[in-house]
């Protein structure tokens, strides 16, 4: 039967955002994401002349693509509370459509992964801290250690995970065997960590009147995270939407899906377009 013709929607250069070579083509191992009727699928781009490129000029911040990676298999994005955790961000964004964003509170020090990561050395776990603490938390008891959280005066939304890290060092100091107490140790600092998230979100939700916190970052892989949120959220009549695993790590699928967005309300750039890693997430 007649093929129907690839639309590219978006571009992931490996890690980063590069230019094209001296030929004006992408390198042999940069990916191009295309959408058919369904799902986005990755192919490999070889040659720009041969294909129907559209490249946008998006803002390329990794905070931007993790806000709509829980909606990458809807294509949609509708009113919202974003919760992003990962390793270099901890944020809550008002979301009141694709383009609306209000910045309500981010972390003033380390980021929530950070913090695991952190502490994960500090207990010498493997890399990367947040699994491994959740893994020895599962036989663990919480409230072995009453690790602080802290509470920002005038600033109810923002985070700090430093005190919080430091009371940890300071913990196994006091301890003759701290791997004796590992299972508690990681328990009592997760427990921290979530109850903090999970208190400053939901206040977040009902001040903003939203009915649905997106999760997203690495450590929304984290399963107790998921839980204590979607109880909590249950509770108050809100739903949680948290990105799938298998997709909060997935750079390319988030640019694609950010390049279709724009691309319904702008002509497409030229391959020729620069990169300006500055751009501003929040707008009015």
């Amino acid at each position: 039967g007649q093929q129907t013709p690839n639309r590219f929607i978006g571009i992931l250069f490996g890690d980063g955002s590069y230019p094209l070579n001296r030929e004006g083509h992408f390198p042999e191992n940069f990916l191009l994401w295309r959408v058919l009727e369904g799902p986005f699928t990755p192919v490999q781009l070889r040659d720009t002349s041969s294909h129907d490129t559209l490249p946008m000029n998006l803002d390329s911040s990794v905070i931007y693509h993790h806000l709509l990676s829980p909606f990458l298999e809807e294509g949609t994005i509708p009113p919202h509370l974003s919760l992003i955790v990962s390793g270099g961000h901890t944020m809550l964004i008002s979301v009141k459509a694709h383009g609306q964003y209000q910045l309500i509170g981010r972390t003033i020090d380390d980021a929530g992964g950070e913090a695991f990561d952190k502490v994960g050395r500090m207990l010498k776990l493997p890399y990367p801290g947040g699994p491994e603490i959740e893994k020895h938390a599962r036989e663990g008891n919480p409230k072995s250690f009453a690790f602080p959280r802290a509470h920002l005066k005038g600033a109810p939304f923002n985070f700090s995970f430093s005190g919080l890290k430091t009371a940890v060092l300071y913990q196994l100091e006091k301890l003759d065997d701290p791997q004796a107490h590992l299972a508690d140790l990681c328990a009592s600092f997760q427990d921290a960590v979530i109850d903090t998230l999970v208190k400053k979100t939901l206040k977040a939700a009902r001040q903003t009147g939203h009915t649905l916190i997106t999760l997203s970052g690495g450590v929304a892989c984290n399963r107790t995270l998921q839980e204590a949120l979607t109880l909590a959220a249950q509770n108050a009549g809100i739903k949680v939407q948290p990105t799938p695993p298998a997709l909060t790590t997935d750079n390319a699928g988030m640019i694609a899906l950010a390049a279709l967005l724009a691309s319904e309300n702008r002509p497409s750039d030229s391959l020729e377009i620069g990169i300006d890693p500055n751009l501003v997430l929040a707008t009015p």
